[in-house]
């Protein structure tokens, strides 16, 4: 077990927290216009995670690009229609509800640790199988309050003690914390699930060329720099690698290795009868048929 002590500034004028929306403020957040696009988000992002785990092994992380899409698209509405610009609270709405869709391809990620104990293929559909790994999930549901992909709060609130966690979220945490050094991060030994994002400008694109000026401007190492400090992620831009492993100091597991890489664990798309029978049988996982 790692140490993940962190040591909290002293309680100084200079160190008070002050919220970039005051207490005396309201300004507008849950609205029909941010719910509504919110929404679109989460079923497009849902789907594309859905797909691209299936597909490739990998998942991506919906936050950041929709945040970008939100402000994009409230601009533009503002500006055609005259209204108000939205409110930082409405984006932040957006963003929320959208990155939810995300969690459709839980199933995936947690069916892995039953599919490895019991020594199957990583895309295994058979009904035996699957009734064994249901049964394995069932076997250890005594010893577990549920099965929640909301790691960051279950940990925060002390709704949770154990959790899978992806490692930019246990970096979140630990800058969050009262008490940094009750948390500890460990990588198992068996391996654990990697996600990558990537920056792509789709084949259609109406403005390619400024779509990869904003590229090349997020991948500018002292940019890369500020969002890795902000995300808790590494980003494979070279000159930022100190900037992580200072993140990092206190819990190398987080680092990903090429010996990590070079496993070849890859989920496969199939049929969409072998599809649903994964889903079905997450589901009678989660909620404990």
């Amino acid at each position: 077990m790692a140490n993940l002590t962190a040591e909290r500034p002293a309680d100084t004028p200079e160190s008070t927290f002050k919220p970039y929306v005051p207490a005396s403020q309201s300004p507008p957040e849950f609205t029909i216009k941010a719910i509504v696009l919110g929404a679109l988000f989460g079923l497009l992002f849902g789907a594309s995670t859905v797909y691209l785990g299936l597909r490739a092994g990998l998942t991506v992380s919906a936050s950041i690009p929709i945040a970008v899409l939100s402000i994009a698209i409230f601009r533009y509405i503002s500006r055609a229609m005259r209204a108000e610009p939205a409110t930082i609270l409405q984006n932040n709405l957006v963003q929320t509800t959208g990155s939810a869709g995300e969690s459709i391809a839980a199933g995936i990620a947690f069916t892995l640790p039953a599919l490895l104990l019991l020594g199957y293929e990583l895309n295994t559909a058979g009904d035996r199988e699957l009734g064994n790994i249901v049964d394995r999930f069932r076997s250890l549901r005594p010893y577990l309050r549920g099965f929640s992909s909301d790691d960051y709060n279950n940990l925060l609130s002390g709704d949770a003690w154990m959790h899978q966690t992806w490692s930019g979220d246990m970096a979140a945490l630990l800058w969050q914390a009262e008490d940094a050094s009750i948390y500890g991060f460990e990588a198992p030994s068996q391996g654990t699930p990697i996600n990558s994002d990537t920056y792509a400008i789709p084949i259609n694109a109406r403005h390619p060329g400024t779509a990869l000026l904003f590229i090349d401007y997020m991948l500018r190492p002292e940019n890369v720099e500020k969002n890795i400090n902000y995300i808790g992620y590494p980003m494979p831009v070279h000159g930022t690698e100190a900037t992580y492993q200072e993140i990092v100091a206190d819990y190398p597991e987080c680092t990903v290795t090429v010996g990590d890489l070079g496993r070849n664990l890859y989920f496969t798309n199939d049929s969409v009868a072998k599809t649903q029978g994964r889903d079905a049988a997450y589901t009678e996982m989660k909620v404990g048929l």
